[in-house]
């Protein structure tokens, strides 16, 4: 049920938000390293500097803030799952580029969480919830999700690396290695009569060996 109504989700998001991008976003569809994309959280707020009123999306790969198209702005016309249309206040945020905490009370008044760009944190955007409760709501939801979406990031770049290694290696060892055992000199005696048997074993990688000839009773071997 609940893979349904994702999907149901965002294929709204898909026919009433207008993105503005370079590349066509399409909603329902799989992510770089999370899978398939899920839409984890959404509500309404009012961007405090501006007293814009806005809609939240909260998805596990970014967070994307829209506006009504209409020009007046009423309540009903900030409703989404309905014959509304939105379009894109911003690009959307990937989760490794923001952070996000309680705004201060005596600064911003009460129910505002702030989003911060980690590349730069004077960029804040400070957000009015409906709610101090649907505040903290927000707060623990991109918490939570940011920190999932770099754990998974981390993950698929060893995993990129230990595959880029194994690709290179197999690269490296395609051909043929052609090695000459030419001579040794003063071996140590392996035996009491102070001679010994010597011979060369030579290794290449993990399952590649081979070994010359034993030469009986010889500490200069050639």
């Amino acid at each position: 049920v609940r893979a349904k109504e994702n999907a149901e989700s965002l294929e709204w998001l898909q026919s009433h938000v207008h993105v503005a991008l370079n590349e066509k976003l399409i909603f329902n569809s799989q992510t770089n390293f999370m899978g398939s994309r899920k839409l984890l959280h959404w509500g309404k707020f009012t961007k405090v500097r501006g007293n814009k009123e806005m809609v939240g999306f909260l998805f596990n790969d970014f967070f994307l803030l829209v506006r009504p198209k209409s020009l007046f702005v009423t309540a009903a016309q900030l409703e989404p799952f309905t014959d509304n249309q939105f379009t894109m206040y911003r690009e959307p945020f990937l989760l490794d580029q923001i952070q996000v905490k309680k705004g201060p009370v005596d600064q911003y008044g009460p129910s505002v969480f702030i989003v911060m760009l980690k590349t730069d944190a004077k960029k804040e955007i400070p957000l009015k919830a409906e709610t101090d409760s649907g505040r903290d709501k927000w707060v623990k939801q991109i918490m939570e999700a940011c920190v999932e979406y770099v754990r998974k990031q981390k993950q698929s770049s060893k995993l990129i690396r230990s595959d880029s290694r194994r690709m290179t290696l197999r690269k490296v060892a395609s051909g043929k290695l052609f090695v000459t055992v030419v001579e040794a000199a003063d071996l140590i005696a392996s035996s009491a009569d102070g001679k010994s048997d010597p011979f060369c074993v030579i290794r290449v990688g993990d399952n590649q060996e081979s070994a010359t000839p034993v030469i009986k009773n010889d500490l200069n071997p050639k």
